[in-house]
Formats: C-alpha cells, sequence, structure tokens
C-alpha cells in the first residue's frame, strides 16, 4: 500500500465537510491500513477510526497508544472466539473498550 498522504486526506476531509456540514462527524476505517502510516490520518486531523478487526484494533492501540486518537472505534461484527478480547466499559454503556486479557 503506497503511503498516506496527509495533505491530500485534509483536503479531502475538507470537501466533506462543505458537502455534508461541519457538525458531521467521520469515523475513518483502518482496515489494511498499517500501524506505520496512521500517524498520517492524525496529522490530517483525523481523530475517530474504526477497526473491525480485534485483534488488529488492539495491535495498533498497543502500538500507537490509545491517545493516538480521540475515538477508536471497533465496527463490524463481533465473532464469538472474539468476545474475551472485550469488555464492556460500563452495565449501562453499549460501548466496548478491548482488554488484554
Amino acid at each position: 500500500m503506497a503511503g498516506l498522504d496527509a495533505a491530500r486526506i485534509r483536503a479531502n476531509m475538507e470537501r466533506v465537510r462543505e458537502r455534508i456540514g461541519r457538525k458531521v462527524r467521520v469515523c475513518a476505517a483502518i482496515k489494511y491500513v498499517d500501524v506505520d502510516q496512521l500517524a498520517a490520518l492524525a496529522e490530517a486531523g483525523i481523530d475517530i477510526v474504526g477497526e473491525n478487526r480485534a485483534q488488529d484494533l488492539v495491535e495498533k492501540q498497543d502500538r500507537l497508544g490509545r491517545e493516538a486518537f480521540a475515538e477508536w472505534h471497533f465496527i463490524g461484527a463481533l465473532q464469538s472466539r472474539k468476545v474475551r478480547t472485550w469488555r464492556r466499559e460500563s452495565t449501562s454503556s453499549i460501548r466496548w473498550r478491548a482488554s488484554r486479557r
């Protein structure tokens, strides 16, 4: 995969925001994006990312640190064999958080 270009990402996001509004929040899907390339997303102002592979999300958070992005989301279906990787943040929350067990 070619390297991500922060300036190009920033320009694309500006066009998206002009079209759909500035209050809309965008989650960048990071499936197949190497950890080493994620810095370009942060540099471009992307602060919400989503990964649909549980083990890849945990690995990316471990390598970059949770503070790399304001929000990390798991997107997609969670396979039953992966449930141990995740735990609920609270009983009233529908958010799930990656845990290392």
